[in-house]
């Protein structure tokens, strides 16, 4: 015991001269609080949509498709469509664009990254406001599909960050992820606007200034590649061996072919899957229980769901920082099948407190999902080739999303608890990612540990036979390679 704990202290002694590598707190404060205000302003505009939408209206946002003898207060089925459209083509694309926009940043680094989609998502701001009718009505179309396509880049871009804060890795992404759920608040800002006086087109070429100012802070804080825990040389043969073999020392091509990978993006897909199935048709779910409730019962939830992202921001850290990323994967898990147990069980009883109690899970369990994707991508795969292992993950995922369709299907031919049953079913299968991490790791890879997991590690058998080829066991968040390089 009294060798264990010699070699636990010799570690955690390795571990503080590697911190003396990264930059200052207040350089390190300063990229944090950049980073989550950027994702505030500029990562998940688009999806506000809805809350901007009466002010589309009100300005008579493609109106001109309607008939001439058509009033401006109504809304014709031909303005609704392109409306409908205009937002539509934003949102999917996104699940296209996320492997390419990943790729580039692993080419050029975060703050070039950023930089240029901030800019982007400023020239957006920029064309929407110029909209109007006829041919101009385009600038209405482009310029929201430039802030939809070049918003989550910028988020994509901060994930790394997280290394800043090596023992609050957690906090700090579900921090970038909160934001990230919360930027679409700002269009409930910009609709407030114009019911104070301001027009549409002074809104957004006002609001053009904030990516612009994004743009800047990113140029002058951001470090020019991505932030990875550096870490001394492997000293002994096998070190040298297992260095080889680690996950994020292998090649992009080579990290595809992983079984870890492809369960992660099973998971992600499963889960992406759960979560958008729920939200879009939990009014007709609480319909189908009690139609003199569900209004109530909806409105509840959507309220929930955004106050949910930002305050489980400190839970959800907690959960990465003290557990870890492997057993995050449980967590969600259960959380997952905790929601639908308790979706069940107002189905079958009909009690609004299970319908809250099941809305509290899933608003914990949104952030988590997304926090927890994004944070055990890197610190399995490393962040070398993070932009494209992430934007794969995501790709495909979104592609999955297509499954929300045939559940609807099923749904209106078998009834909610037949498509709510395949959903469950579907969750059950995410704990095999947990399984294979827990069971069969090709190395000891320290990055899936949290201090109570290496501490217990050290006191298990298995830590004799690999603990010299790993000279490290860094938190969760120590990646193996790159060195940080200040701008």
């Amino acid at each position: 015991m009294v060798v264990e704990e010699s070699r636990y202290q010799e570690l955690r002694e390795t571990e503080l001269r590697l911190d003396a590598a990264l930059p200052g707190l207040a350089r390190r404060l300063a990229i944090i609080v950049s980073a989550v205000i950027a994702c505030l302003l500029n990562a998940g505009l688009v999806f506000g949509y809805s809350a901007i939408y009466p002010a589309f209206v009100s300005f008579n946002v493609f109106h001109d498709r309607c008939p001439a003898d058509s009033s401006p207060d109504d809304v014709c089925p031909a303005q609704a469509l392109a409306l409908t459209s205009m937002f539509t083509l934003a949102t999917s694309m996104l699940n296209i664009v996320t492997l390419p926009f990943g790729t580039i940043l692993d080419k050029v680094g975060p703050r070039a990254n950023a930089a240029f989609m901030s800019f982007i998502v400023m020239l957006g701001s920029l064309l929407f406001a110029a909209g109007g009718y006829g041919m101009r009505s385009y600038a209405y179309s482009i310029g929201f599909f430039l802030m939809g396509i070049c918003g989550p880049p910028v988020f994509v871009s901060t994930v790394s960050f997280g290394n800043l804060f090596p023992k609050h890795t957690g906090l700090v992404t579900a921090a970038l992820v909160g934001a990230f759920d919360a930027s679409s608040g700002i269009f409930v800002g910009l609709d407030l606007a114009t019911l104070h006086g301001a027009t549409l087109s002074q809104v957004f070429t006002l609001y053009a200034a904030m990516p612009l100012l994004t743009c800047v802070a990113v140029l002058v804080l951001w470090p020019r590649d991505v932030v990875e825990r550096p870490e001394e040389p492997p000293s002994t043969p096998s070190a040298r061996q297992a260095k080889r073999l680690a996950i994020p020392d292998m090649t992009c091509c080579e990290q595809l072919m992983r079984v870890e990978f492809w369960l992660l993006a099973w998971t992600a897909s499963v889960g992406m899957l759960s979560i958008n199935f729920f939200i879009a048709s939990v009014f007709d779910q609480m319909a189908n229980v009690n139609s003199e409730t569900a209004v109530t019962l909806s409105g509840a939830f959507s309220a929930l769901l955004p106050l949910g992202g930002v305050f489980s921001i400190p839970f959800v850290g907690l959960v990465m920082d003290k557990l870890g990323p492997v057993n995050g994967v449980l967590v969600l898990w259960v959380t997952l099948l905790s929601f639908s147990g308790l979706n069940a069980l107002y189905v079958a009883t009909g009690f609004e407190t299970c319908a809250y109690a099941a809305f509290a899970v899933f608003v914990f369990c949104r952030p988590l999902f997304y926090t927890l994707t994004a944070a055990f991508t890197g610190h399995v795969f490393g962040f070398s080739t993070f932009g494209t292992i992430y934007g794969l993950m995501t790709s495909l995922a979104g592609l999955a999303n297509i499954g929300v369709t045939p559940l609807q299907v099923i749904a209106r031919t078998y009834g909610y608890g037949s498509a709510n049953l395949c959903v469950a079913i579907l969750q059950l299968t995410i704990v095999a990612l947990w399984l294979k991490m827990l069971s069969a790791p090709t190395v000891f890879n320290k990055n899936l540990m949290s201090d109570e997991e290496r501490r217990r590690f050290l006191r298990s058998p298995r830590a004799h036979s690999v603990v010299t080829a790993s000279p490290v066991l860094g938190n969760l968040s120590f990646v193996a390679s790159p060195r940080w390089r200040s701008p």
